[in-house]
């Protein structure tokens, strides 16, 4: 096993154990990016260069992160950083906590900002941040623990006249809200954006034929690469990179012809099912359904189709779940929804159910 992959299942020892426990606990996914990005600002604004913020984000990735992110994203947060000068220390500035929407901006400017002048963007109350091939919501809890810090280094006026002197801006509750709440309203743009849209300029191809995989944007009917881009207001990507040259999948087609050997029909179906669920595209306003007996392949099936959209991008409610107050809300998000046994009995709940289902394939 790899040294890196090794750490990564045990875990660190020693000192670093040591470090991990005493700061509570290791962070999950949702909250690896955010918090890199904060630990990438204080090196730089040591002085550190991209090579030693790398050095330094690599060690913490494998020691604190479950799972940890990909080497190439950890990289590109060092590099990104290295554009901000030392100088540009938050200990130098000097805010005005009359004026949060003025904070807002600059914490903006110099936490989240892209080459292309987007990074972080308010879409329907909800704050998301750029993550190299799309956007993911960003917690208020995990923005309060950048916006503390942030504030905790500027300094404010205080006094009259010739006693005027520069003290700690020491933010509180109240401050650090205040800047929250104007981050989100200069965030946001003319129109609040509703994943997927494109945010500036024209796009390559229709939103609907784009799927954002880890080597850029693919054009779904020409099978063309673009870039990855910032104005691309989407919440989804797999977790793959695209290869046209990859060979035929020898094992599933063999599974799937064990499942059904004189039923190409089924196969092929089962295959437009897998290509709807990689796009935004419910135009059709379908639910899909697998119906058979006990071990006939359809727990692989969906555990294959959880693994293409990445496990994050999938949920798993049930259907009394889906009756229940909040009942669409794991639904928020997310590429796919995977009823894994569906018991209806003849409960009231019948009617809320179907109709919480309609609306759902209703789009």
């Amino acid at each position: 096993m790899p040294a890196w992959l090794l750490s990564a299942v045990s875990g660190p020892s020693g000192p670093d154990k040591a470090n991990a426990s005493s700061e509570g606990q290791f962070i999950g996914e949702g909250q690896r990016h955010t918090k890199l990005v904060s630990y990438a600002g204080t090196m730089r604004r040591c002085g550190m260069n991209a090579g030693e913020i790398a050095a330094g984000l690599h060690r913490i990735n494998i020691g604190r992160f479950v799972p940890p992110l990909e080497a190439d994203e950890v990289d590109a947060i060092a590099h990104s950083v290295e554009r901000y000068s030392p100088a540009s220390d938050a200990a130098s500035l000097t805010l005005d906590p009359r004026d949060p929407f003025s904070i807002a901006k600059l914490f903006r400017t110099s936490q989240y900002q892209t080459p292309d002048g987007m990074g972080l963007w308010c879409s329907h109350g909800a704050l998301y941040g750029w993550r190299l091939t799309h956007y993911e919501e960003v917690p208020d809890e995990d923005m309060r623990a950048v916006v503390y810090p942030f504030l905790a280094g500027a300094k404010r006026l205080v006094g009259e006249g010739a006693k005027q002197r520069l003290v700690s801006f020491g933010p509180d509750r109240k401050k650090v809200g205040d800047v929250m709440e104007a981050l989100k309203a200069c965030a946001t743009p003319s129109v609040s954006p509703t994943a997927p849209a494109w945010l500036e300029g024209e796009p390559p191809a229709p939103i609907a034929e784009l799927l954002s995989v880890k080597n850029g944007l693919l054009h779904l009917k020409s099978r063309t690469l673009h870039p990855h881009t910032p104005a691309f207001f989407n919440t989804f990507a797999l977790p793959w990179s695209f290869d046209a040259a990859a060979a035929a999948p020898a094992r599933w087609l063999g599974f799937l012809r064990e499942l059904w050997p004189r039923d190409d029909e089924a196969i092929s179906t089962l295959q437009e099912v897998f290509g709807y669920l990689l796009t935004s595209d419910t135009r059709q306003q379908r639910i899909f359904m697998l119906v058979g007996p006990k071990r006939a392949g359809k727990g692989v099936i969906a555990r294959v189709l959880t693994a293409l959209l990445g496990g994050v991008n999938v949920c798993a409610p049930t259907l009394s779940g889906l009756a229940s107050n909040f009942g669409l809300a794991p639904l928020i998000g997310k590429q796919a929804a995977i009823i894994a046994d569906a018991r209806l009995g003849s409960g009231p709940d019948q009617a809320t159910i179907a109709e919480r289902l309609l609306s759902i394939s209703g789009e």
